[in-house]
Parts: C-alpha cells; structure tokens; sequence
C-alpha cells in the first residue's frame, strides 16, 4: 500500500511523531535496508556514536526527505533513487534504535547508584569533549596546512595507526591542545597567517585543556559508559540507522548534482562521524587549506588520515 505522507509532515518534533505519520514497519523491513551488512558489522558500527546524536540527524534528515516526497514535483521526486517507503522504513527504524536507547537509560538512571550517577556524568563530559575534540582537530590541521601535521591530528585522536582504536576523548582533547599551542609558538608567518584566518588562540586551548582534566576526571571514576547504557542491541539499532542514513543523504545528494532543485540533505550531528557521498574514513579532518601562493602538500600514498568518532 503507498504511502501517504501528511501535509503537516514538516511540523512533527520527534522520531515517534513522525513513525507515527508515516506508518509502521518491522525488524525484517529495516533489515531489508542494509542486507550486505551482518548483524556483527552493524553492532562494531553502532558501537561508534552515541544514539542520541543519530536521533538528530534521524529526525532532520528523514523529516525533510518526507516532506520533499510530499510536496516535490513528480519529476523531482522520480530523480530521487528512494521511495517514501523506505522513508517509512527509515523513521520506524530510527524510532526503534531510541527507544532501545532510551529503556537502557531510564533504567540506568533510576538505579540510583553511584556507578549510575557517575556513569551519567561522564556520558555527558565524554559528549562535550568529543565535540570539542572534533572542532579543535579540524582547526589544528587547518592552521598546521600540511598532510604532516594532518597525520599528527589523526594520531592525536587515534593513536598507533589509522585504523587504530580511538583514544577517549579526553585523552585525545588534550593532545589536540598540545598541538595547538606548538602552532601559536610557530614563528612562521604561514602558520601564524591561518592561526589568525582559523581563530586558535590561547582561549580556546585553555578551554579544550580545561574540559579535557575535567573529563578525565569524572570517566576516570566512572564505568564506562557504553557499558552502562549500551547493549548489543541499541548498537545494531545504532549501526543499522546509520547505514541507512548515510543512503540518504548519497540518495539526496546524488539526486541534487543531476538536478539542483533538489534539496541535497546531509549530517549535522554526524557530521564528523561520516562523509554524506561515502569518501573517505568517518570523522577524518577536513583537508588544510593551503597557504596563499602556495600548493597543498599530500602525503606519499596520497591518503588523508582518519579518525572515528563515538
């Protein structure tokens, strides 16, 4: 049965709201979206970012790909390789990943333990230093504009080697900061011209040092907190959603380079986790901008680092 996609599609506020707009579905229609995918790889991916940063960018992305099939002109709508059933899919998939999420949580937290109470706190430390932990990595290899020092951010937040495990977020604020202040003690008028053109400055290392001892010291009392309000379950719901956000937006923005009346949606939330038109590794810092006159240097192999987020 087609679906029909609501007027008001573009008002609805949560992921229930809008499931509930576009209809129901089941565990194997999701399924369906990500066959090649195991039950194995889903749950490694979903192990990656927190489930409520995928709710985010669920209920923007899906909300404005279903209000595009409900207003966009026919011929707009046959450009786009997706149909308002898989939008339908989608939402219920990603409604189910936060419920999963949000039934974990609200029994961790009523719980009332210290474990609980401090595992809440780093949660919501480990957040915050992640979001500084990618702005400060994408600035530091801006100002450093050189694939070198790119290679230092990557081993800043995934030490050893690309590939490598993550360092926690702390860990990795901090030598982001250390990074940082080896730039503002550069004498090279190159490296000084785009700490200004980038505003890195004391304040803002001051800040990310700041957080990084203040998480440091609430996740190093802490459980970690995957292992208090993550399970096997909410990570599958979590790679599951993934995948199949990360077809959305190459759905949309594919759609949108043939015809530029097409909205081309991409990540907000996730935007650091995952490129929209699948190049290149998640979370990886956006290529230095070379210095006026001069070109970009690449590494040997020609690959930038990457690094993953959580």
């Amino acid at each position: 049965m087609p679906v029909t996609i609501p007027a008001n599609i573009a008002d609805v506020t949560d992921l229930a709201a809008l499931s509930a707009a576009l209809g129901p579905a089941t565990e194997a229609e999701a399924r369906a979206l990500a066959p090649s995918k195991s039950d194995a790889a889903l749950i490694k991916l979903g192990n990656t970012v927190a489930t409520p940063r995928i709710d985010a960018d669920a209920l923007r992305l899906l909300r404005s790909a279903a209000s595009f099939f409900a207003t966009a002109p026919a011929a707009s709508r046959a450009r786009v390789n997706l149909s308002p059933d898989f939008i339908r899919v989608a939402a219920w998939s990603a409604l189910q990943g936060h419920e999963a999420w949000t039934a974990i949580a609200t029994r961790t937290a009523a719980a009332g333990t210290t474990d609980a109470t401090r595992a809440t706190q780093s949660m919501e430390r480990l957040a915050h230093a992640r979001a500084l932990r990618d702005q400060l990595a994408e600035v530091v290899a801006q100002v450093g504009g050189t694939s070198a020092w790119q290679v230092k951010v990557t081993a800043a937040v995934r030490p050893g080697a690309t590939g490598m495990p993550e360092a926690r977020a702390d860990v990795a604020l901090a030598a982001l900061a250390a990074l940082g202040r080896t730039l503002l003690a550069s004498k090279s008028p190159d490296v000084r011209q785009r700490a200004a053109l980038y505003a890195l400055g004391p304040a803002q290392l001051d800040e990310a040092e700041k957080v990084a001892a203040a998480t440091a010291a609430v996740a190093g009392r802490a459980k970690s907190p995957r292992s208090v309000a993550k399970r096997a379950t909410v990570d599958r719901w979590d790679g599951l959603n993934l995948t199949i956000l990360e077809r959305v937006t190459r759905a949309f923005g594919r759609a949108s380079a043939v015809d530029a009346t097409i909205p081309a949606l991409d990540f907000v939330s996730l935007r650091s986790r995952t490129n929209a038109k699948g190049k290149g590794d998640p979370a990886a810092p956006a290529a230095p901008t070379p210095s006026p006159g001069k070109k970009p240097t690449t590494s040997g192999n020609g690959l930038a680092p990457s690094g993953n987020d959580a």
